[in-house]
């Protein structure tokens, strides 16, 4: 017996935690962009069109949406904040973008059969392979 089937239940339990992670490290940002009176220009839609990778604009949308519901300073000493808060879309995004073919790929696994041999019953073959891999 190998492993398969238990290497995909982790991949599921593993890609469920990515995207819960993706909302959370979003969220967090939000918090510490408030926290640090941030300039909440950094995740505007005018900015994100230049660069239309579709992960870091729906997190630099939903650190927006968190951002809308605050007064910043109209008057900031920054012009740019640190690194950290600024390009997290572009961090976090790059996570976001990959879920879905990470989906895809676990889901594929999920619906495949591992089991050696594979017996055609219709053709009556028996086929011996490589499936676990």
């Amino acid at each position: 017996m190998n492993g398969t089937a238990v290497m995909t239940a982790l991949a599921c339990l593993a890609w469920d935690r990515a995207e819960y992670l993706t909302r959370l490290s979003s969220r967090i940002t939000s918090l510490a962009s408030i926290a640090l009176e941030g300039n909440s220009n950094h995740f505007d839609d005018l900015l994100f069109a230049v660069k239309p990778h579709k992960g870091q604009q729906q997190v630099a949308r939903w650190i927006q949406q968190d951002l809308n519901h605050v007064e910043h300073p109209k008057n900031s000493s920054r012009l740019q904040d640190r690194y950290s808060i600024r390009c997290a879309p572009h961090i976090i995004g790059v996570l976001n973008d990959s879920l879905p073919w990470f989906k895809e790929t676990i889901e594929n696994e999920l619906n495949s059969a591992n089991d050696n041999p594979i017996i055609d019953g219709l053709g009556e073959h028996v086929l011996h392979g490589g499936h676990f891999y």
